[in-house]
């Protein structure tokens, strides 16, 4: 059921840029992170391994699974941005979602990678604003391949060693957005990459455990209690301490992730949920595209008004009517790149990685 957990994931990313609901896309980017952790880590120790030839099916298994979908959409934006903006100017969907204009960009643009600096920082420019996120797990990727995931002891080492790190790193970015430096101040304790091994660990070393648990059915109502608990913890206890909701969070991802883990008799859905994962991706790089291709429209079409209620600053809030069109065409997107580009090239990963062990 992963592949529905990831699907729920990529929407709560939406609901947060486009619903304008905070807080939800970040506890969302953390569970992805502690999810990445699970899974990167049972990959590498069930399938790869740790020598030369299964580390190189491991990249090109990563490389095939995100660029090729990544590229796609990079290039519908740049199409999108740059033929089409003196209709609608695209930095009201996002102040990032314009043309590339230095050279830094345009690496990360073709790259991914140079998007953050060590999960510091974001580009001024790129055609899928939330790829920063891909740019944070491949650097947890390669800490990963050289010591994260390589054992259980080692997983649990990094574990701790991120517990005791972020009080530090919380010091220093309360000191930082008192300073008035607050978008570095509060990507030290979430993108910041020792601040994403917190939830990453946490994931690596839940592998392990899960692994000497028994294979059961998990209670579907204690799952349910605990996607509630993060509702609140994002809805209430935010409102107080964002960094205390986030902390909060992660046993209850934790639990949702292994939980999810040990379902083996809803194979009837797996069909289902292997379409949904496949679509968490493009949701979650195309959405602010599928927004603007949709403002667009809306523009000449006259009923721009109907979707857009104001601008906050200098972006665009939707009505209620505007957000429910965006998420559904970003899930007729997403179903489109689905079934004829992810799908497709998980044949073409399985191929190559065959042939390279």
């Amino acid at each position: 059921m992963f592949g529905t957990y990831r699907f729920i994931l990529a929407l709560l990313v939406v609901v947060t840029h486009i619903g304008n609901i905070e807080v939800i896309a970040g506890l969302a980017v953390w569970a992805f992170f502690m999810l990445s952790g699970f899974l990167i880590t049972g990959a590498l120790n069930t399938r790869y391994g740790f020598s030369a030839a299964g580390l190189q099916g491991f990249w090109a298994s990563r490389a095939l699974r995100l660029y090729p979908t990544y590229w796609v959409v990079a290039l519908v934006a740049f199409l999108a941005t740059a033929l089409l903006r003196h209709e609608v100017d695209p930095a009201f969907v996002n102040l990032a979602f314009r043309p590339m204009t230095e050279v830094r960009e345009w690496f990360s643009a073709l790259f991914i990678l140079g998007h953050t600096t060590v999960g510091l920082g974001r580009v001024e420019h790129a055609l899928s604003p939330p790829i920063w996120a891909v740019d944070v797990e491949l650097s947890l990727y390669l800490l990963s391949c050289l010591i994260v995931s390589r054992s259980r002891k080692i997983a649990r080492y990094t574990m701790l060693l991120s517990i005791l790190l972020f009080p530090l790193l919380w010091v220093v970015a309360k000191k930082l957005i008192g300073a008035g430096d607050i978008d570095t101040g509060g990507q030290l304790i979430y993108s910041f990459i020792p601040a994403a091994m917190l939830p990453y660990s946490i994931g690596a070393y839940l592998f392990f455990v899960a692994g000497d648990q028994a294979d059961k059915r998990p209670s579907v109502m204690k799952m349910f209690f605990a996607s509630m608990l993060v509702a609140v913890l994002a809805l209430l206890i935010s409102r107080y301490s964002v960094t205390a909701a986030y902390i909060l969070s992660l046993p209850v991802f934790g639990y949702l992730t292994v939980s999810l883990s040990k379902v083996r008799s809803w194979s009837r859905f797996k069909r289902i949920d292997d379409i949904l994962g496949h679509m968490s991706y493009p949701i979650y790089l195309a959405h602010y595209l599928c927004a603007y291709i949709v403002v667009l429209v809306a523009s000449r079409l006259g009923f721009q008004s109907l979707l857009i209620d104001s601008k906050d600053g200098f972006m665009f809030e939707y009505t209620l009517l505007g957000f429910f069109i965006i998420t559904i065409f970003v899930i007729l997107f997403s179903v489109v790149m689905a079934l004829y580009l992810e799908r497709p090239m998980e044949k073409v990963r399985h191929e190559v990685v065959k042939r390279l062990l």
